[in-house]
């Protein structure tokens, strides 16, 4: 899904939940608008494992598609392939959203976090294992900042930043992508050691994937942890490890994007260059290849490097060029390159209208 610079939103590729959100359950190959989402209404797009979330320029907060767990946040557990509001979230209560697998989670506009769906790991943060259908709090921690500044959600797990630079993770933990030196899953945020980011230096992006995370520091070097059975965290290696490493920007530059996906992950640089490691099993690094890369690899085929923001999913990624154009890469059996057709490429291909 995206949000054109008219704040529409538009949705493409794999529906069997409906969660492109066009009331079908039909793939589609091509971004398809979405009803009720028209010019002047989005702010921000999160697409979960089978369900997406918008949040509308009044602040209100809408789901639609798979709901198995709660995750549309409406007080059911049944799909819907239209969007329908968030249970207590009306208009003026959300500034950030975040959909992981099965779940939600939201920044108010109070600094909290409040999460609903699936719990079995603990995702939610409420100090629970029960799955809600409505949004629930997260639990505050007594060395928290008193404002959440950034969020991100993955498979089963999350991390956010806080406004006193803290790096905070809760969830699942099997593969140690909490980052804080243990394999135990966690129902409440614990915060990951400073020592292990760079100490003294502030983190700037967040983003979470399937069993990993990313976070870009001051320091200009990019830190994961946790899964790296194909070479995610970027270190060289296929080690995982339950602590953060560092890895340094080659040519130093300062990184504007970051995005983390299920076995892959992307960065831009302010040249505006996309540079991608990880898992390459459809092409999703963007090299011409299906060779897996344990270092950062620069995509191939973006003329002049002009991207902004870079995405990353399952098997596929997306950038967004300065001249508003969208391309993407890597597997597009169900129509996720957004160019009408259903084949996987390894190298950037420009989506179809609007973007």
């Amino acid at each position: 899904c995206g949000v054109l610079s008219d704040q529409s939103a538009w949705c493409w590729g794999y529906n069997s939940s409906g969660q492109v959100g066009n009331n079908t359950t039909d793939t589609m190959l091509i971004p398809t608008a979405v009803p009720g989402f028209g010019p002047g209404s989005t702010v921000e797009l999160a697409a979960g494992y089978s369900h997406t979330c918008a949040l509308k320029t009044d602040g209100s907060v809408w789901c639609w598609g798979s709901n198995y767990a709660g995750q549309l946040g409406d007080g059911t557990t049944v799909a819907n392939p239209l969007p329908a509001q968030v249970t207590g979230l009306g208009p003026g209560t959300a500034l950030s959203i975040g959909a992981g697998s099965a779940f939600t989670c939201v920044i108010k506009t109070d600094h909290s976090v409040w999460c609903w769906g699936s719990n079995s790991s603990g995702q939610l943060g409420d100090g629970s294992n029960d799955s809600s259908s409505v949004p629930v709090a997260v639990a505050v921690q007594p060395a928290m900042g008193s404002e959440v500044v950034q969020l991100s959600c993955g498979t089963g797990f999350n991390c956010i930043i806080d406004n006193e630079d803290g790096v905070w993770c809760w969830g699942n933990n099997a593969s140690g992508q909490l980052g804080v030196g243990h394999t135990t899953d966690s129902n409440i945020p614990l915060q990951i050691d400073s020592d292990y980011l760079g100490a003294g230096n502030t983190p700037l992006i967040i983003s979470t994937g399937g069993n990993f995370a990313c976070a870009y520091i001051a320091n200009n070097k990019v830190y994961c942890w946790g899964s790296n059975s194909n070479g995610q965290l970027g270190d060289g290696t296929t080690i995982s490890r339950p602590y953060a490493q560092g890895f340094d920007i080659p040519n130093p530059s300062t990184v504007v994007s970051l995005s983390a996906g299920s076995y892959s992950a992307c960065l831009v640089r302010n040249s505006g260059s996309t540079w991608c490691w990880g898992g390459n099993s459809y092409g999703q690094l963007g090299d011409g290849t299906t060779t897996d890369r344990y270092i950062m690899t620069q995509v191939t085929n973006l003329v002049d490097d002009t991207s902004l923001k870079v995405f990353v999913g399952q098997y596929t990624s997306c950038t967004i060029r300065t001249n508003g154009s969208g391309w993407c890469w890597g597997n597009g059996g169900y129509g996720q390159l957004a160019n009408g057709e259903t084949l996987n490429y390894p190298t950037p291909q420009e989506m179809s209208y609007p973007f």
